[in-house]
């Protein structure tokens, strides 16, 4: 009820809420119908049978109607001039597919604990997705024409109808979020506003905290997998960057190595000579040698 509450609370009027009902038990489906007859904007849609959580919002992407889809989770808050905020930025920046913005970190009785912040800028996500996912999953969004003509969807790479490594990836869920955006980084199509957008409610049985060692092991996978994008554009030699991610703050053990210095110098050679955003600035590269 309370993220409702805050998508009506929006200074922009006008929207449509679509509610993806993943099989609740928990009287979601009463929550929302109650509301929606009250603010027809409002509807369930339920899909029980979706394939993970990247199968449930895939099932979103295809109920795209609008010019701009956001994104949030059920136990969120947006603040009130998310909806104006992320449309000003998408019209200020045309070619971009997916923006998003800061977020509050709250506890589960609404008490402000932490923040989740990351960079803004497009060239700086570029430079760290392959090292971190650098969004607020739930305080993305997606501007409609690009997930048409880009085929976005989670869980499954936007190259794999022509890149036969990219067509072997596949998410179900705990890193769908990650495999996307840090795609769209990739290519300099994502950036972050600088503004609050989002009060994002963290509990301690969230699905990252009882899956912990499960979702590092898939976010690995998909670092390998922007990297291997990485290397084979510039026509350099393939690299790791797993000894130098810091998903979750956690460092990752590859092969019980304690010294990673060739690894190092493997992987500075190659980005060292990509274009773009990775000859503008050496600084991520730098910041990732305190690892070896």
């Amino acid at each position: 009820g309370q993220a409702i509450a805050s998508v009506q609370a929006q200074t922009v009027r006008d929207w449509r809420l679509l509610v993806l009902d993943h099989g609740s038990t928990d009287g979601t489906a009463a929550i929302v119908e109650r509301l929606a007859r009250a603010d027809r904007r409002i509807e369930r849609r339920p899909f029980a049978q979706a394939e993970g959580l990247a199968g449930l919002l895939n099932e979103g992407l295809q109920l795209l109607q609008a010019p701009f889809g956001m994104r949030m989770d059920a136990d969120d808050e947006c603040l009130p001039e998310r909806m104006a905020w992320t449309r000003d930025a998408f019209h200020r920046h045309p070619d971009v597919a997916a923006v998003g913005g800061q977020a509050l970190v709250i506890d589960p009785a609404g008490r402000a604990v932490g923040r989740l912040d990351n960079p803004c800028e497009p060239d700086a996500l570029t430079r760290r997705a392959m090292f971190r996912s650098t969004f607020a999953h739930p305080a993305m969004s997606l501007r409609t024409r690009a997930v048409v003509e880009r085929l976005l969807r989670y869980g499954v790479s936007m190259w794999r109808d022509h890149d036969p490594h990219a067509a072997a990836l596949h998410i179900p869920n705990l890193a769908e979020d990650y495999l996307m955006f840090g795609e769209l980084a990739i290519d300099g199509l994502a950036l972050n506003m600088p503004q609050t957008v989002l009060r994002y409610r963290m509990h301690p049985n969230g699905v990252s905290r009882q899956k912990y060692a499960a979702q590092l092991t898939l976010t690995a996978q998909v670092s390998r997998h922007l990297a291997d994008v990485v290397s084979r554009r510039t026509g350099l030699p393939p690299f790791d960057p797993a000894p130098f991610c810091t998903h979750a703050q956690t460092l990752f053990d590859v092969d019980g190595h304690t010294d990673y210095r060739d690894e190092y110098e493997r992987m500075h050679r190659v980005l060292s000579r990509a274009d773009g955003a990775w000859a503008r600035s050496p600084r991520e590269l730098r910041w990732r040698s305190v690892f070896v």
